[in-house]
């Protein structure tokens, strides 16, 4: 029997019909797949005022709010900083759990911060890695008129000697050095105590030896009454020829072709 143009449309309307009947129920089977969802109460903490040298710690608290298994395949911890967690750790759903992070600010500039201290890695499909930072202001309980000592290389009569001032900070009137030492063979230094507007800083003398090589890779270090920050370190550099005279001079030897 010859089919009408009628019959042919509503023969293609079922098919079409039929197609997207069977797209929804492939759709409707993956919406209602369960699958685990990691939220946490947040990622960027505020730790506040901060010593430096004393470390910040924060446990981030999360949640398990899909409906199968989170799992916490690892916690990668940025420098000068750790994070407890123990991998493969599984969360049911509606479960809740933390990650404990400590933040070492010993070598933190002062001022305000915002370090990144871990990166979790777990099984929801949707947020694969997420990061957490802390924010903290850092404040230092001695104040240097320098952050390392530095013997000019250029100079055609180089300083023998540096110094440099520390003092406590106003609000710490009650931590004092207690001594200095050299770990650079080639130079010393020694401390004195000195009186200004009534307070007590301290000068850092470093001397070069006579017999010192021109190159300077070690550290001062000052210990203190601080139970943050216990030692001060501070860097001894000069790294170039100092002179074009002396022990230090480069040989210039005589072109042959000449």
């Amino acid at each position: 029997m010859k089919k009408t143009a009628r019959d042919l449309c509503h023969t293609a309307c079922a098919g079409v019909a039929a197609c997207l009947i069977a797209c929804v129920g492939v759709l409707g089977l993956y919406a209602v797949r369960p699958v685990p969802r990691i939220t946490f109460s947040l990622t960027t903490a505020d730790a506040g005022t901060v010593i430096r040298g004393a470390p910040i710690k924060y446990s981030f608290r999360f949640a398990n709010t899909g409906r199968s298994p989170l799992e916490i395949e690892r916690v990668d911890a940025n420098c000068q900083c750790s994070a407890l967690v123990t991998p493969g750790t599984l969360i049911m759903p509606g479960g809740t759990g933390e990650i404990a992070t400590s933040v070492n600010t010993t070598a933190l500039s002062e001022g305000l911060v915002e370090t990144r201290v871990a990166t979790v890695r777990t099984n929801d499909s949707s947020r694969r890695a997420v990061t957490l930072i802390v924010r903290a202001k850092i404040e230092s309980e001695f104040v240097l008129s320098s952050r390392a000592v530095e013997f000019d290389s250029h100079s055609a009569t180089p300083r023998m000697s540096q110094e440099l001032l520390i003092r406590t900070a106003p609000d710490r009137p009650g931590l004092r050095l207690l001594g200095v030492h050299s770990t650079d063979e080639g130079v010393s230094a020694r401390l004195e105590p000195v009186l200004v507007d009534g307070l007590t800083e301290y000068r850092v003398v470093v001397v070069e030896k006579g017999t010192a090589s021109r190159w300077h890779f070690g550290n001062i270090i000052v210990s203190t009454s601080s139970r943050h920050m216990p030692e001060l370190r501070i860097p001894v550099r000069a790294t170039e020829l100092r002179s074009l005279e002396g022990p230090w001079a480069p040989k210039v030897v005589p072109d042959a072709r000449h």
